[in-house]
């Protein structure tokens, strides 16, 4: 994983990380709009070649593997781009380190490491309170949200409309973020640092 991370080069990078509990225990329930998701994004990341791109893709989501060991497809034939690397796993403190925008599902963890590095955020959540998590990263302009879900209802049930969202409004999302110096200023505000000093 390393190497493919270091061959993506100096461009913005941006990381992509749907957690280990969907991508995990209950990939059952989640694997198509898992499945939706990635396709979706690879596209994204596709049509933007000026950024690197990474994706850990945790240990139940198929993919090909190359003989070097690179994954060059996820799911079912949707193309890992030229400009992005994925693997089973990463360090995900590190890379965010170097990350310009995180896409994430906003599991705690993962929104206390987002905090503690100042990334901005693209938050697409599934469950439970990764709902709370990204609509709260939005309302203090830390990111964007994407939903497939109207309202909290997924706390109890995951009843997915994979129309709501869409390659074109990932790809708003993610350059929005990226291009808008504002994101990385609300993370790295006074609020963003209180929280930050706590340990998120």
């Amino acid at each position: 994983a390393e190497a493919a991370v270091g061959a993506l080069g100096d461009r913005p990078l941006v990381y992509v990380s749907m957690g280990t509990v969907a991508t995990g225990m209950l990939f059952p329930t989640f694997a198509p709009s898992l499945e939706d998701f990635y396709r979706k994004m690879c596209a994204v990341a596709a049509s933007m070649p000026e950024a690197a791109f990474i994706f850990p893709l945790g240990t139940s989501t198929p993919a090909k593997t190359a003989e070097d060991g690179r994954i060059t497809e996820i799911f079912d034939a949707i193309p890992v781009p030229a400009n992005a690397a994925a693997a089973v796993r990463v360090d995900q403190l590190e890379v965010l380190g170097r990350a310009s925008v995180f896409v994430t599902h906003c599991g705690m963890n993962s929104c206390s490491e987002a905090i503690s590095k100042a990334v901005p955020v693209v938050a697409v959540p599934f469950f439970g309170d990764q709902i709370y998590n990204a609509e709260r990263f939005e309302e203090l302009g830390c990111g964007v949200l994407q939903r497939y879900t109207r309202g909290h209802h997924a706390r109890l049930r995951w009843a997915p409309d994979h129309s709501r969202v869409t390659e074109a409004s990932l790809a708003s999302a993610v350059r929005g973020v990226l291009g808008e110096p504002r994101y990385r200023g609300a993370v790295e505000a006074p609020r963003g640092r209180e929280l930050r000093e706590c340990g998120g």
